[in-house]
């Protein structure tokens, strides 16, 4: 039976991942045994990054996982859920202390400091992504939900159940203006891409 090109190359991909070892070893034997499949799934993180500067992490051991905020607990991957991934984006917002991470709509111009920063993600020693935050900023109107992800030119993975290194890399010396009165600096990143689950 025919799928999307999409699901297709993210399976050869993890059948690729499971036969270098690069999944726990869990999992690697569930790929291995042709247990696990992918489906569509998108990794986010919304927080309040008033103050960010230097090199600033975005996930840490207080990351929790709360709907519409984050769909990543502390800084790892539950085991046997690796994630692969094609898109990028990022949102910024400047909205009242009180609403939170969850009240913004991150549709908001990136300020300087957080546009000419890069995102850096790695794993283990091993870099997933380090990318100006400028490439993952849409410069137009947008009218569907994929038009704000930056389409990456080769997928890229994150193992299940190992620490995951999100960080904002601001230039030297240049930190987030403060907000005004009773307000923070809000922003989110998101990943668009595939989860390991198991077939049915």
């Amino acid at each position: 039976m025919k799928n999307l090109q999409l699901f297709d190359i993210a399976v050869a991909f993890l059948m690729m991942l499971g036969g270098s070892d690069k999944l726990s070893a869990d999992l690697n034997a569930k790929v291995k045994n042709q247990n696990v499949t992918v489906d569509p799934s998108t990794h986010f993180v919304r927080k309040d990054i008033t103050g960010a500067s230097s090199i600033y992490d975005f996930i840490d051991e207080q990351t929790d996982k709360i709907d519409g905020v984050s769909s990543i607990k502390s800084t790892s991957l539950p085991k046997n859920q690796a994630f692969i991934f094609h898109g990028v984006a990022v949102g910024y917002a400047e909205g009242t202390t009180a609403s939170g991470a969850a009240g913004q709509t991150y549709a908001a111009d990136l300020p300087a400091a957080v546009r000419n920063a890069n995102i850096l993600i790695r794993q283990n020693g091993r870099e997933v992504l380090n990318e100006p935050i400028a490439n993952f900023q849409k410069g137009e109107a947008t009218t569907r939900p994929s038009d704000y992800y930056f389409e990456l030119p080769s997928l890229r993975y994150l193992k299940d159940d190992e620490a995951i290194e999100i960080k904002i890399v601001f230039p030297k010396g240049v930190a987030l203006p403060a907000p005004g009165a009773d307000n923070s600096n809000y922003m989110e990143v998101r990943l668009l891409g595939q989860k390991t689950v198991a077939k049915i």
